[in-house]
Formats: structure tokens, C-alpha cells, sequence
């Protein structure tokens, strides 16, 4: 990927140290396990930037996107009222 080892082990440890991943056997780097509460966490904080990530979009949209937003708010709501996940996760 064009990256020298120094910026991918520095991240590591950063990564390490915030507990985001964690040293397996010594050499390896892993994912801890997540906990109920911290999945909680973690959605709701991920909840919370979506919906400023969505109030920021929304106000720079034009009439075109927000057309287009539209048809696909429609295409989601007529799939999940016929239960159809697969249509729905494309909409």
C-alpha cells in the first residue's frame, strides 16, 4: 500500500493503548471482544454522528439529491413493508 512500517506501528500502538485492538501470542494484533454495554456505547455514539453527519448533508442538499433521497426513502419503505430485507439493504 505504499505505507513504511514506522506510521503502521505507530498506529498500532495507538490503537493498542486506546484498546480499540489488543496483542494476541505476543506478535499479533487482535480485536477484543465487545461487551453488551460497550456495543451500546458504540452505537449510540455512532447514532449520534449520523444523525449530525445527516443534518449537516441535508442542508447543503439541492432539489436534485433531495429528489433522488426521496425515490430511495420510497424504495425502502415498499421493502420493508413486503418484508423483502434483500431490497430493502439495496435501496
Amino acid at each position: 500500500f505504499g505505507v513504511s512500517p514506522m506510521p503502521v506501528r505507530e498506529a498500532l500502538r495507538r490503537l493498542t493503548a486506546a484498546n480499540a485492538l489488543m496483542v494476541v501470542s505476543g506478535r499479533s494484533i487482535g480485536i477484543p471482544a465487545l461487551s453488551r454495554a460497550r456495543l451500546i456505547d458504540l452505537r449510540n455514539v455512532r447514532f449520534e454522528i449520523e444523525a449530525i453527519a445527516a443534518a449537516w448533508a441535508a442542508e447543503r442538499m439541492d432539489d436534485k439529491s433531495m429528489a433522488q433521497l426521496g425515490q430511495h426513502l420510497d424504495a425502502l419503505e415498499q421493502a420493508n413493508a413486503a418484508g423483502d430485507v434483500k431490497s430493502y439493504l439495496r435501496a
